[in-house]
């Protein structure tokens, strides 16, 4: 009774059809305007920690893939990893510098400085 009030006189097929707009317009709205980037960091198949002559690791090397699952453009505006060893110290090594490897070899040289990173 109250569905033919709402409805009125529309038929079958248009009532469908209105249904159907209505939940794509709220599915749209959401997209859009309330859902959050999903960012997810996955590593790579390995860490490099750079020890120097006192024993002790000033540079942590990381390969990783960032991926967005949503429809919106996510930011990266800092970066931080953080290591504890066997004896309970923790050590935090924060981003801050962009490297490329160079041809024909192993060595890696400085590209950049960091900056807001965008993962469409």
């Amino acid at each position: 009774m109250a569905a033919s009030k709402f409805f009125g006189d529309l038929s079958l097929f248009q009532i469908i059809v209105s249904v159907v707009a209505l939940i794509t317009g709220a599915y749209t709205f959401y997209k859009s305007f309330i859902e959050r980037a999903k960012l997810v960091l996955y590593p790579g198949d390995q860490v490099g920690l750079v020890i120097s002559q006192r024993q002790a690791s000033y540079k942590f090397h990381l390969r990783c893939n960032l991926v967005n699952s949503s429809t919106k453009m996510a930011t990266v505006h800092r970066l931080e990893g953080r290591i504890r060893s066997p004896n309970g110290a923790e050590s935090t090594y924060t981003w801050h510098q962009f490297f490329q490897y160079v041809q024909g070899g192993h060595a890696a040289q400085k590209s950049t400085d960091t900056y807001p990173l965008s993962v469409p």
